[in-house]
């Protein structure tokens, strides 16, 4: 990972989070708020309820169970940091499928991503590093499982719980781990997506993962088959770091009992917890240790709470750790002050890829025409009475796999995409130059990783996604400029590079031209 590069964060509202830049000292977080938390404000307060099932974080989620199109709610909550989400299940299609945001002073209507549907269904344009208010209402029928903001360099983490998806970089894989990404498991309540559109799944005796942090409790969560046969043991073992002394150890089994709940799935499974650590660094280590029927152990994201209290103290262990077989490439927002987000997939825990620049080059291409052939593969659902409880399951099985990952956290969602109403011309005017500057900047970044002789393909793959998806908001803010008066203030129209050519968003239009 290169600590010293920077990027301009994309609006989160606009596209996609992407994997994200580092500080010089730490490696960029995210804290997880339960809807339980005091912080949220729910109103009415007679129009929610707590919805209890296997299915949420922490077991239950805030549900607006009394309203309907006449009677709608809202809720609030005031959170330090550089952007927020929200989680939780969507209304189903015979409800409104817009809702209003307004924070800290700007007011605009979004949609869902898809209706009734438990996944990232909201996540704020890019803020600087403060306290901030949002409010969403003309709620119906909406569940608010947990909310996750990213870190800045001022917020406060004393106190906090902190979550990492399993595509992060901290986290080393060992064995032969299948990736699944962009899917949907079939719960038998309401369809989850995991928490960073994926999740890591092994059958395989031996098979292990292992995460280092500075903190007082941990937490791991994933995906449990209900209906799968036999069992799965794991042994989960807490270590000192570096002494490796061992602080806790325990083996646990899990199976389904002769009176499952009534699901297939649960999302947000909480496979072990240990919250009595000493205020010290410390290493998870997690073992497959026996395998029966068709079970597998699925991980999706881990917590932990931090023994540091800001961004600038949070220890660096990535270079005190080995790579792993299989082991993820990192994919966290970023601490700069918006909604940063930047490449990070750098580390070693991917591998280090040698051969100088021509090798790191076609490496990269071969990363990119996979990209590109997994992102045509169209999703099937599930017939019914076949084994796979998954909608739209892309599994990777091979160790090499790891270094083709979706580099975005949440999967895209067509409201991410459009411009929110309200927008003055000023404001879009302004939007498009950063967005302009943006793509400049990954330009730049792009060229100065591919003399690099060491060069990881997800890094390439990232910048490409990134400026695509720059070009898809770029086309949307002019197609409502074109609607609401033309070109004639906004001045001319932005200028991209898209792989060998140069592109020039015009009259709604995309227009290439070779480049000499």
């Amino acid at each position: 990972m290169l600590a010293t590069a920077r990027i301009q964060s994309l609006p989160y509202h606009l596209l996609t989070p992407f994997v994200g830049v580092m500080s010089s000292s730490s490696t960029a977080v995210q804290l997880i708020l339960d809807q339980t938390a005091s912080v949220l404000t729910f109103s009415p307060s007679n129009l929610w309820t707590s919805d209890t099932s296997n299915v949420w974080y922490g077991n239950s989620s805030g549900w607006a169970s009394g309203t309907n199109q006449a009677s709608k709610g809202s809720f609030k909550i005031d959170f330090q940091g550089t952007d927020i989400a929200f989680f939780g299940n969507t209304p189903p299609t015979l409800y409104s499928q817009t809702f209003n945001v307004g924070i800290d002073g700007t007011s605009y209507q979004m949609n869902y991503p898809e209706p009734r549907i438990n996944s990232q269904w909201y996540t704020s344009f890019a803020l600087n590093d403060s306290i901030h208010t949002i409010e969403l209402s003309e709620m119906v029928q909406i569940d608010i499982d947990y909310a996750v903001v990213t870190v800045g360099n001022s917020t406060a983490l004393q106190g906090s719980t902190i979550i990492v998806d399993d595509l992060n970089e901290e986290i080393t894989w060992n064995g032969k781990w299948a990736e699944r990404r962009g899917i949907t498991y079939v719960t038998g309540l309401v369809p989850g997506k995991p928490f960073g559109n994926g999740t890591k799944e092994s059958n395989n005796v031996g098979d292990s993962m292992e995460f280092t942090f500075a903190g007082i409790g941990i937490a791991l969560y994933g995906i449990f088959s209900w209906k799968a046969s036999g069992f799965i043991t794991a042994n989960f073992t807490i270590t000192d770091f570096p002494s490796n002394s061992t602080s806790y150890s325990e083996e646990k089994p899990f199976f389904s009992p002769s009176n499952p709940p009534d699901l297939l799935n649960s999302t947000n499974f909480l496979f072990f917890n240990h919250d009595s650590l000493t205020a010290t660094n410390h290493t998870l280590t997690v073992t497959i240790t026996g395998v029966s029927g068709n079970q597998s152990l699925i991980l999706d994201y881990l917590t932990y709470q931090p023994s540091f209290g800001s961004l600038s103290h949070k220890p660096d262990f990535r270079s005190s750790t080995s790579p792993g077989v299989g082991a993820g490439s990192g994919s966290v927002p970023s601490d700069v002050g918006n909604v940063s987000s930047s490449p990070g997939g750098q580390s070693s825990h991917v591998g280090v890829i040698g051969g100088g620049v021509v090798g790191g080059l076609a490496i990269a291409l071969i990363a990119a025409l996979l990209f590109w052939k997994y992102r045509r593969s169209t999703p099937k659902r599930v017939k019914q009475g076949e084994s796979s409880d998954l909608i739209g399951d892309n599994t990777c099985k091979e160790p090499s796999c790891s270094t083709v990952l979706t580099p975005f956290p949440y999967g895209a969602s067509p409201s991410r995409l459009t411009t929110p109403k309200g927008m003055s011309l000023e404001q879009r005017k302004a939007e498009l130059k950063a967005l302009n500057g943006q793509i400049i900047e990954l330009q730049e970044r792009m060229a100065a990783h591919s003399s690099d002789p060491v060069v990881s393909p997800p890094l390439q793959t990232t910048h490409t996604d990134q400026i695509r998806l720059l070009q898809e908001r770029i086309e949307a803010l002019t197609r409502e400029n074109e609607r609401l008066g033309g070109y004639d203030n906004l001045g001319p129209p932005p200028v991209y590079m898209h792989g060998n050519e140069t592109a020039i968003v015009s009259d709604g239009e995309q227009s290439t031209a070779s480049q000499s």
